[in-house]
């Protein structure tokens, strides 16, 4: 027995993509950099300014040479987008760190510890750069050493850098560099991030060009505000942002027809009283469902949902919200989720603690997924028959069956009052950090080749060079 999900009606999905089609050619995108400009003039595209008119032959020939799932290399392992497989990946951008009560800076030793944290996840699939913005580290190469960071700690596939052009031909060259492998072969990810509404900026623009051109993935994302960036409905803030998708992606294969594409849908409830995002809201898990729904209808992998939440601390709300919007992720089966595990504060704060809590949340969400067996062994007729009325089925050892059933978490509380108290009555967010710092003090460096080791003292100054 297995929980299924069936969400949109296939009249509504043509509807939102007529209504789509409507907007790119009639109201247009607009593309804040020259050369994608030109491209789609090559193309036949009607450009006004920085305004693009996007005709459906053009979106639909798009939508056939992108790929509906794609291999993508780590050192030692890959995963594959697109195959039904939930691929879970760290925060992005967060700038803040929560640590107990109080809320501090990034600095280069919580870059590093946090990407201990990701390459020993059991949850967590790949590593990510931009898990922090590591404000210590001088702006002219920061960029570097988070690349670099990422590729020394992970033997996972990692993301990559997309703050322009520089920025994006830096993280392809160090990952082909670094893996060895200098062909088109995806080793790295890059997220472009679509303003709201209907346009990308000319760092967006150059990095998309750049990913395109080598032929690595993009994650071609749109989430936005309801009622401020976008329409004040779900429908029409669905439509609006499936029109600068569409644009992204047809621009990548414009580039280079076959680009691996992830169709990036991270839209949100807001709350217009603050005029604020809120990314916990009760409307989230209904943009998550839509947005399978809608990369299904396109053939395409789906990046959407996570462990979201607008708490301020790892409390009540932070867990409900979290869970919330991960059942809906999981359950749906989005294939690229960032921010999958340790997000508060609206995408601006990481708590460590909250980064393996929300671990085993997701573990317990996949096994709720994947159900469980009826047949004559799992019935045990035997068993029953053996115990009868009033008996027990206590054994000396826990039945391998029982294991294979049941999960056993780490951090629930399901002791007794007295056995708690006697143990000192630790908070989960206590026993939390313990594990944190279980993993970061044991965590083992990858072995390293020469000309790897020599990648790595090129790009991480021995002034940031933490372990």
């Amino acid at each position: 027995m297995k929980m299924r999900f069936d969400f949109a009606e296939r009249e509504e999905l043509d509807m939102i993509h007529e209504a789509t089609l409507d907007v790119l050619k009639n109201i247009g995108v607009n593309f804040h950099e020259e050369e994608s400009i030109e491209i789609f003039k090559k193309h036949g595209a009607k450009v006004e300014g920085t305004t693009v008119f996007i005709e459906k032959e053009l979106v639909e020939k798009a939508l056939s040479t992108a790929p509906s799932q794609f291999e993508w290399m780590g050192r030692n392992s890959k995963v594959i987008i697109g195959d039904g497989t939930s691929v879970s990946v760290p925060c992005y951008g967060p700038i803040y760190r929560r640590m107990g009560d109080k809320i501090k800076d990034i600095v280069p030793q919580d870059y590093v510890d946090v990407t201990k944290l990701h390459e020993t996840s059991k949850v967590l699939d790949v590593g990510n750069p931009n898990v922090m913005e590591p404000v210590a580290v001088p702006k002219e190469i920061r960029r570097s050493y988070q690349m670099a960071t990422a590729l020394k700690y992970h033997t996972k596939p990692v993301m990559g850098m997309v703050d322009g052009k520089e920025a994006a031909e830096m993280s392809i060259k160090m990952a082909q560099d670094f893996y060895d492998i200098h062909d088109h072969t995806p080793v790295v990810a890059g997220l472009i991030n679509v303003m709201s509404p209907l346009g990308i900026s000319t760092a967006m623009c150059e990095a998309l060009i750049t990913y395109a051109r080598a032929g690595q993935p993009v994650v071609v994302a749109e989430g936005g505000f309801p009622g401020v960036t976008l329409p004040p409905s779900i429908a029409g803030t669905i439509v609006s942002n499936n029109a600068g998708i569409l644009a992204g992606i047809t621009l990548a294969q414009l580039v280079n027809p076959g680009t691996p594409v992830v169709y990036g849908l991270p839209a949100v409830s807001g709350d217009l009283r603050v005029i604020s995002m809120a990314i916990g809201g009760a409307e989230t898990p209904l943009f998550i469902y839509y947005a399978k729904e809608i990369a299904n209808y396109y053939h395409l992998p789906v990046r959407a949902g996570g462990g979201l939440t607008d708490a301020k601390e790892v409390d009540y709300q932070a867990g409900k919200e979290t869970a919330l919007n991960l059942m809906a992720t999981y359950g749906a089966g989005i294939d690229f989720i960032i921010h999958a595990c340790g997000i508060l504060d609206t995408y601006n704060t990481i708590s460590f603690e909250k980064l393996v809590l929300d671990e085993e949340t997701a573990l317990a969400i996949k096994r709720q997924m994947k159900g469980f067996e009826v047949d004559e062994k799992h019935i045990m007729f035997k068993e029953i028959a053996k115990a009868g009325p009033g008996g027990s089925y206590i054994n000396k050892r826990t039945p391998k069956i029982y294991r294979e059933e049941f999960m056993l978490p780490k951090l629930a509380n399901r002791e007794t009052t007295q056995n708690w108290i006697k143990d000192g009555c630790k908070s989960v967010e206590e026993l939390a950090t313990d594990i944190v710092n279980e993993r970061i003090e044991g965590y083992e460096l990858p072995d390293l080749e020469e000309f790897q080791r020599k990648i790595l003292e090129k790009n991480i100054p021995s002034g940031f060079n933490v372990d």
